[in-house]
């Protein structure tokens, strides 16, 4: 999840935007850094950032919405236009009682999601047909290198210095996000290859060209 702030953060920064995060590695508000207790602050702390932000003229926020925090209603309120799904892995068992209850909580996310909300998870893992059961969303994007697949991730090339791939688009909504684009980065492994696609297809659903994008 924090690659992905990140990757959002650089791609609409080369749009001419100001942006703020909220996550592990801290909270920045532009280019002003804060330090963070919590991966998701309580809710009073949330928002008194959002406040800061908006005084700073910040309109986009990027945030890890931590498994925690959906369970202690942290994030109760907040009208997300995007969320994403990476994947699941045996983390915060001391939290959760079982693994399925981990997965339950993180799927909290996707059916509070609105109509309007803009949701890809990645099709390679296998709880992502969960997070999408209860989805209220209009816009629902799997990407990944499988069959069920809508986004295909395609042309991999990987080595120990970058990594280079293509993104596909299905023939349902190939015409609204211009088909195939062409990604190379510096970010190394088939799982930040992952990382930079699933960032890649939310920006342009969100309107972003492939050149700031790229």
């Amino acid at each position: 999840k924090t690659t992905i702030t990140f990757l959002l953060k650089s791609i609409f920064e080369a749009t001419g935007q100001k942006v703020g995060i909220i996550g592990t590695t801290g909270i920045y508000i532009g280019s002003q850094k804060l330090p963070a207790t919590h991966t998701t602050p309580d809710p009073f702390k949330l928002w008194e950032l959002f406040l800061k932000m908006t005084e700073a003229k910040i309109k986009t926020v990027i945030m890890e919405d931590s498994s925690h925090a959906l369970t202690q209603n942290r994030i109760d309120g907040i009208d997300f236009q995007a969320v994403l799904f990476t994947n699941i892995t045996h983390d915060h068992l001391d939290y959760h009682s079982t693994f399925e209850d981990y997965a339950i909580a993180k799927k909290r996310l996707f059916d509070n999601a609105g109509e309007d909300c803009f949701v890809i998870v990645n099709a390679d893992s296998q709880y992502s047909e969960k997070m999408l059961e209860d989805c209220n969303s209009k816009h629902q994007y799997r990407i990944g290198r499988n069959d069920k697949a809508d986004i295909k991730i395609k042309d991999e090339i990987l080595d120990i210095q970058s990594s280079e791939f293509s993104i596909e688009f299905s023939d349902e909504i190939h015409d609204r996000f211009y088909g195939e684009i062409n990604i190379k980065t510096k970010l190394t492994g088939s799982y930040n290859v992952e990382n930079a696609a699933i960032s890649a297809a939310l920006c342009r659903c969100l309107g972003i060209t492939d050149e700031f994008i790229r």
